[in-house]
């Protein structure tokens, strides 16, 4: 039973080894006669290279104070009331191959009270595609109604691309 299932696999393979081989393209040319050298190309029938590529989009954020995956922009000990701007930008790196869009969405649970401001204007992006650096240079002014005992406080940002 083995050896026959195995020689019917056999034979498909060889049957449609064939089939493809006689649906591939083919073409010859051949130079003889006289003396010395011959040169052929194949220049009246050049070969095509076709290929469709996938759409892809990758990310990388590079925090000023994170270490690893933790991700971090630390602006230490500031004042109530007076804004503070980070000490250097959040940089997004995006390999797109379509134009996208970046969005930012703020969060967390102190968000109000730091009134968090980018350098990144409107909540969006728009960039051709290719390798983009982005920077987002963040400002924050702790509101007074902050204990200043009871921190740190928190906000968080998201960031989002999508191709179009």
């Amino acid at each position: 039973m083995k050896k026959a299932a195995l020689i019917a696999v056999l034979v498909v393979a060889m049957v449609f080894g064939v089939v493809g081989y006689a649906a591939a393209g083919s073409w010859s040319i051949t130079s003889s006669g006289g003396p010395g050298n011959k040169t052929i190309d194949n220049s009246t029938n050049l070969v095509t290279i076709n290929a469709k590529v996938n759409p892809k989009i990758s990310m990388q954020i590079d925090t000023p104070n994170g270490s690893g995956t933790t991700l971090l922009v630390d602006f230490g000990t500031i004042d109530p009331g007076v804004q503070a701007t980070a000490s250097s930008a959040v940089t997004l790196t995006v390999n797109s191959n379509r134009p996208y869009t970046c969005t930012w969405t703020n969060g967390g649970a102190n968000l109000a009270d730091l009134a968090l401001v980018h350098s990144l204007t409107n909540g969006s992006l728009t960039s051709t595609l290719g390798q983009t650096q982005l920077y987002d240079t963040y400002k924050i002014t702790p509101d007074y109604s902050l204990d200043a005992a009871g921190g740190p406080y928190v906000a968080t940002v998201k960031y989002t691309l999508a191709q179009q």
